[in-house]
């Protein structure tokens, strides 16, 4: 049986909303927690982890619970054995939004939940043409964000010694 508890927003959420259900049909048992929040930045988790407050939608399964958590306390609701981390998609290029907030968050993950492995979610770029791609993060095409969110990601596992890096963002990469 493996818990694990996302700490994200819509990317998470795409990447969760289906996962337990995979493992299941694998006959695997995953219990598969998201922490939503829509366009949640890591600086928006760390001053929810500050102010304890229930901010966040809790996702089961890929569902909506209805139930509004704070981070300590989903946290703390059992022994979590991976709790991925992710920027906001439209902060992910740029790495001077990740700090300090990510090694804070990386560091109470890991107080809290010390025998949980921390993960970092690498998103993806935007679609070539989107006004988000041009006008919100300021990139000619998708090649050239995701290159900086690649190096980005990758800083931020080797700051935070992450366990390990999901590579969404590749797949996607390599899918279109």
């Amino acid at each position: 049986f493996m818990n694990i508890l996302s700490i994200g927003n819509s990317f998470s959420q795409d990447a969760t909303r289906y996962l337990q259900a995979i493992a299941r049909a694998n006959g695997e048992k995953w219990n598969v927690v998201n922490l939503y929040i829509g366009g949640c930045s890591l600086e928006h988790h760390y001053r929810n982890m500050l102010s304890e407050k229930e901010s966040y939608v809790l996702q089961v399964g890929g569902c909506h619970t209805g139930f509004y958590v704070s981070l300590k306390e989903a946290l703390l609701n059992r022994a979590w054995d991976v709790i991925p981390l992710q920027q906001a998609s439209h902060f992910s290029p740029f790495y001077d939004t990740y700090q300090p907030y990510l090694n804070e968050l990386a560091a109470y993950v890991r107080r809290l939940c010390p025998k949980a492995k921390v993960y970092i979610h690498q998103t993806w770029a935007y679609e070539d043409g989107s006004s988000r791609l041009l006008d919100l993060a300021g990139y000619p095409d998708r090649g050239a964000m995701f290159a900086d969110v690649r190096k980005a990601y990758a800083r931020a596992a080797d700051d935070v010694d992450a366990d390990f890096v999901i590579p969404s963002g590749e797949g996607f990469a390599k899918a279109l």
